[in-house]
């Protein structure tokens, strides 16, 4: 969303060329992101694993660890995008009209990585919409436990089986 704003900002006044850099950047921007989702993603499993097992502690340093890979991941990241973004973006089609529209983006975008990346990470202190999901279906089950009698037909009834009962 921010790329389009402010791609279009950034575009306005100067046409199709600036575009083009825009459009090349975007790959760029894209497996900048995707590193991002990596790290953020790769440790969730074990931490819901360890979550599960009411191991707290595990799932905390799980976690810690995925968000200093983030934060590692994002440096090396910045440092080389600064340092060798022409290349890459020759490398991604940048032509020689369209490569200082899209120096420009790029070394703006490189600036802000480790801040873009520890936000799209799932920081701890930004409350994720699957947490919400899931505290709503704890409070649903709540209530249709309630509902419904602990038998076969009233577990079938209230969307669960014998065999997801967890006790």
């Amino acid at each position: 969303m921010s790329v389009r704003f402010y791609g279009k900002i950034h575009t306005a006044d100067v046409g199709t060329l600036a575009l083009t850099g825009l459009g090349v950047c975007l790959p760029i921007i894209l497996l900048v992101s995707a590193f991002a989702a990596l790290c953020a993603s790769s440790g969730a499993p074990l931490a819901s694993i360890a979550m599960g097992q009411r191991n707290h502690e595990k799932a905390e340093g799980i976690l810690g660890s995925c968000t200093a890979l983030l934060l590692c991941v994002s440096a090396v990241l910045t440092v080389v995008l600064s340092c060798f973004y022409t290349p890459i973006l020759l490398a991604f089609g940048a032509t020689e009209d369209a490569l200082p529209y899209a120096q420009r983006y790029i070394a703006i975008y490189s600036l802000g990585t480790v801040l873009l990346d520890f936000c799209f990470g799932d920081p701890y202190w930004l409350p994720h919409p699957v947490v919400w999901i899931g505290k709503g279906i704890s409070a649903a089950e709540k209530q249709l436990r309630k509902w419904f009698p602990e038998t076969p037909s009233g577990l079938t009834a209230a969307g669960a089986s014998r065999m997801t009962r967890l006790r």
